[in-house]
């Protein structure tokens, strides 16, 4: 089976737009993500958000990446892009 790669929504692009420059898409297993290196060994991946739903719903996902890749905390069911810049500058001062 062949999987169809797709571009980024606009969706996608609006909230990365909100967001700012610290802020990239990044494709993992297929699905682009918005995300952020901290720079430290911390990553901010924001999932689910290239999707054709209506409605606003997004998970965040912190990831330690050294020495090895492991998932360090996950929040889900936001609902507003305010909210997930909020979500995500708390997340920032935690791990950087």
């Amino acid at each position: 089976m062949i999987f169809e790669v797709k571009k980024p929504g606009k969706k996608i692009k609006d909230t990365l737009a909100e967001l700012g420059s610290d802020y990239e898409i990044k494709r993992v297993d297929l699905w682009n993500n918005i995300y952020r290196d901290l720079g430290n060994g911390y990553e901010l991946f924001v999932g689910e958000v290239d999707n054709t739903d209506k409605d606003f719903n997004v998970s965040v996902s912190v990831y330690q990446n050294k020495p090895n890749v492991k998932s360090v905390e996950t929040i889900s069911n936001i609902k507003s892009t305010e909210e997930l810049r909020t979500i995500l500058n708390e997340l920032v001062i935690k791990y950087y």
